[in-house]
């Protein structure tokens, strides 16, 4: 019995528990070389330094945290003076986006640059995986790099329209539902409202509903003919008992639509992230116009700032005749988390190269990689990077390599069969062997007490018949 209690206690406290509530994959975007937006660049780059920094050490929200910087000398392969417009793209989400990591150097000085939003990045369902991928290529960056600004299709940025603004008194303790309701024709008539919790529309009439607690401000803004409001209120949403008595003004002024929708993006909830975004905006407000009919209400613009996109910083470099000068940029990056295939994570980060084929040139490609001390070594590479000393990989590369450059960062050296085979259990039967080590520990723990409840039997069995 004594053997069969150690084996189940063996079992019992060897079985670790792997499977916990964090995520198995995590994927991250790639970022990207810098590159020419003129298709016929007479600028060169004679060689490029590419650094990833991770000794910082820092876990963000799934990967580890790293700086980048690419450092590249380029030559005005022209006798002639040329202002070559370069754009750095960045794969991400505005919220994501931390401009205070970010600088584009030239020559050692800090310059200026102008931002644009993109296309949103498209997603792939990788079934085999069971994972959402962002399909990223060069020509896909190209084509969503625009500088010009957001034309509106359904109404004009010169408008001049009509702001209802509705002040309620709230009832005491008590809250209430108030509507609004109306008749336009969306042809000629666009609202965006404000404050509002609901809105429908039926026909040519649309009603929207607001739940009062406390003193509230609605707001409805009113592009093209005007719209006759009428307001009701009821006890509650079922809108079965209608309140006899309400306390409201409304004010009606004049008011330009390009300081209207300004105020409507700066405040609340949108603060902060809504002017720098302005355009995204005004295509989620035409968006919404377009499916609601000539309506659009804030929930038009949630979940704008969150959706990953490309994210382009644009600025221009001045080169007199064969001027060489050196272009740094500098950012922070996340990558991919992975623990699928084993027990801890395997971190995994892209860099697009294919951009920096569209300069004139390009020659002398020199990448390092500064690992964290979490995961100091690099597994797997899409192209050859050698251990230079603890902590520090490197690469030459005489030409631009045909590649985008991918590596993957862990614990060990290697991922061995071991951590293979922990991860699957771990990821596919996880929360089983939760509930086996449980099954076994409480086993072994009732063989225990048998065991010893039998031996104390016998103790006293013995003394009994010494005495």
């Amino acid at each position: 019995m004594v053997a069969v209690l150690a084996m189940i206690l063996a079992a019992a406290s060897g079985v670790e528990v792997w499977a916990n509530s964090s995520p198995v994959r995590v994927s991250g975007h790639p970022s990207s070389e810098l590159f020419s937006v003129e298709e016929s660049s007479p600028i060169a780059v004679e060689d490029e330094v590419l650094l990833f920094d991770f000794s910082e050490n820092f876990i963000g929200s799934h990967s580890y945290k790293g700086k980048v910087t690419a450092s590249y000398n380029m030559m005005n392969t022209s006798d002639e003076r040329t202002v070559s417009k370069m754009a750095f793209p960045y794969i991400g989400n505005i919220m994501e986006l931390d401009e205070d990591e970010l600088s584009i150097r030239v020559d050692g000085e800090e310059i200026p640059y102008d931002l644009f939003y993109g296309d949103k990045v498209e997603v792939e369902f990788n079934a085999e995986d069971d994972e959402e991928q962002a399909s990223v290529d060069v020509s896909s960056i190209l084509k969503a790099l625009t500088t010009k600004p957001y034309e509106p299709r359904y109404f004009d940025l010169e408008d001049v329209g009509t702001l209802y603004r509705i002040d309620v008194k709230g009832s005491g303790d008590s809250n209430f539902n108030m509507d609004v309701d109306f008749d336009f024709d969306s042809t000629t008539t666009k609202v965006l409202s404000k404050g509002f919790n609901g809105y429908g529309l039926t026909g040519s009439s649309a009603e929207l509903s607001g739940w009062i607690s406390g003193d509230t401000t609605l707001e409805v803004f009113v592009m093209g003919e005007d719209i006759d409001l009428v307001v009701s209120g009821y006890t509650d949403g079922t809108k079965e008992e209608a309140l006899t008595a309400m306390n409201y003004t409304i004010e009606e002024s004049e008011v330009a639509f390009e300081s209207y929708f300004e105020g409507y993006l700066t405040e609340g909830w949108l603060s902060g992230l809504g002017i720098r975004a302005r355009d995204l905006y005004l295509a989620a407000m035409d968006e919404s116009f377009s499916s609601m009919v000539g309506i659009a209400a804030e929930d038009a613009f949630y979940g704008v700032e969150g959706q990953d996109r490309y994210i382009f910083m644009v600025y221009d470099v001045a080169f007199d005749g064969e001027e060489r000068k050196n272009v740094e940029v500098s950012y922070s990056t996340t990558g991919s988390m992975d623990r699928s295939e084993s027990t801890s994570a395997t971190y995994t980060y892209t860099y697009l190269l294919g951009p920096a084929s569209h300069w004139k040139e390009f020659h002398n490609l020199d990448v390092e990689v500064r690992t964290p001390e979490g995961s100091p070594f690099i597994v797997e590479s899409s192209i050859p990077l050698t251990l230079k000393e603890k902590g520090k990989y490197g690469g030459n590369f005489e030409e631009l390599p045909d590649r985008d450059l991918t590596f993957t960062l862990y614990e060990k050296e290697g991922i061995t069969w071991l951590d293979k085979t922990k991860g699957t259990i771990s990821n596919q039967y996880g929360y089983t062997l939760i509930f086996m080590g449980f099954g076994l520990t409480v086993l072994g723990g009732f063989v225990l007490s048998v065991v010893a409840i039998v031996n104390l039997f016998k103790w006293i069995r013995r003394r009994g018949e010494a005495l």
